[in-house]
């Protein structure tokens, strides 16, 4: 976590009513980074989605990480899933975590979410298909943050 963290991403933190995070160490950190002095609610629900380890008794294939990674995600989007949560699951729990979403909007106004890259495009587009908007342009560059509106 070295890139500098873009000042409009610790303004939409700072601003926010609550900050929602995941389990996972590295958010509770950028968490702590982004508001210190925020109330911040943990739950499991905003994990990332883990990847699946495709040919991972091939010892003999030799890939740079890189692509690996790339690799791992698209036998996932494929319907790999092998000791990790399927895309189908994943979906499911991103309507879950879009209805809690909606619920902390109307109870806090601004939320925040804290989290991984991945499980956010799934959410994003489940709070999408409930006409909400997303206000920003979507990026997976660390510390992105965007926004979503509900038009009434």
């Amino acid at each position: 976590m070295d890139d500098p963290i873009p000042t409009v991403t610790t303004q939409k933190a700072q601003s926010a009513n609550v900050l929602i995070t995941s389990t996972l160490r590295r958010a509770i950190h950028s968490v702590e980074l982004l508001a210190p002095a925020g109330i911040v609610e943990t739950s499991e629900l905003f994990r990332e989605v883990d990847m699946p380890v495709p040919l991972a008794g091939a010892r003999f294939v030799r890939l740079p990480q890189g692509l690996w990674l790339v690799l791992a995600r698209l036998c996932w989007l494929c319907g790999y899933s092998k000791g990790v949560e399927s895309y189908a699951e994943a979906v499911a729990r991103a309507e879950k975590a879009s209805l809690v979403l909606i619920e902390y909007a109307q109870a806090y106004g601004k939320v925040a979410v804290v989290g991984h890259g991945w499980f956010h495009r799934l959410v994003g587009k489940q709070l999408e298909k409930k006409g909400w908007t997303c206000t920003t342009k979507q990026s997976s560059a660390h510390w992105h943050a965007c926004s979503y509106t509900f038009a009434r």
